[in-house]
């Protein structure tokens, strides 16, 4: 059995609930000492944003291509490091599908939306503690921690 099919039949059987979240160089120390606390989610508008804390972003698309990032004017690779994040099963009501809600929690879903890739955006409400990072991955050189 590939491991693709292994992984979406424990997923279907509720054992294994595996989701990634990008991060740049600058951010990945931090990360790793605090966990992923910081996530915010973008309302009001474009020239007058307000950011709805308490929220974390994931995804389901593991691939180190994310068009959200793609043409973006950072100074840095918003994608450099893919840490693989596992939800332990009593936290797992805390993850929320973003095309679910994200009419009813942002007034700028349709902008952050045409970022492309939305169906496999997830929220975890709360913070994210560094003991649920499996694993570290970077864009260049694969694999460089493993939890």
């Amino acid at each position: 059995m590939t491991r693709t099919i292994r992984e979406l039949k424990l997923r279907l059987d509720g054992k294994l609930m595996k989701f990634y979240h990008f991060t740049s160089p600058y951010h990945l120390k931090p990360i790793m000492v605090h966990g992923i606390t910081r996530g915010v989610i973008p309302t009001g508008t474009l020239l007058n944003p307000h950011f709805v804390h308490g929220y974390q972003w994931l995804t389901i698309n593991p691939e180190f291509t994310q068009s959200w990032n793609e043409g973006s004017s950072l100074p840095y690779n918003r994608c450099a490091f893919r840490l693989t994040i596992e939800i332990p099963r009593q936290q797992r009501n805390k993850i929320i599908e973003w095309l679910k809600v994200c009419d009813k929690i942002s007034t700028m879903a349709d902008d952050l939306n045409g970022y492309g890739d939305p169906q496999n955006w997830r929220l975890y409400h709360g913070e994210i503690p560094p003991n649920w990072i499996m694993a570290v991955a970077n864009q260049n050189y694969g694999e460089v921690r493993r939890g």
